[in-house]
């Protein structure tokens, strides 16, 4: 619902996460001053969706772990 919200302003939510708001260690640095919204959940619960979208190799590589 956030991402779809969000689309209505910005592009989002591309496969790659070239739109720069998902899936980063650090907030980006043209972001530094404005507000930003961190979204953390159960860790078990964020790698299953993850996994079941495709996306935990890519991610777990983005993020050094």
């Amino acid at each position: 619902m956030l991402i779809n919200h969000i689309r209505k302003f910005k592009v989002v939510n591309s496969a790659g996460d070239s739109d720069g708001l998902k899936h980063l260690p650090l907030p980006p640095d043209h972001v530094l001053d404005i507000p930003v919204l961190l979204i953390s959940g159960d860790i078990d619960s964020i790698i299953d969706s993850l996994e079941h979208q495709g996306y935990l190799e890519a991610n777990a590589v983005r993020l050094g772990s």
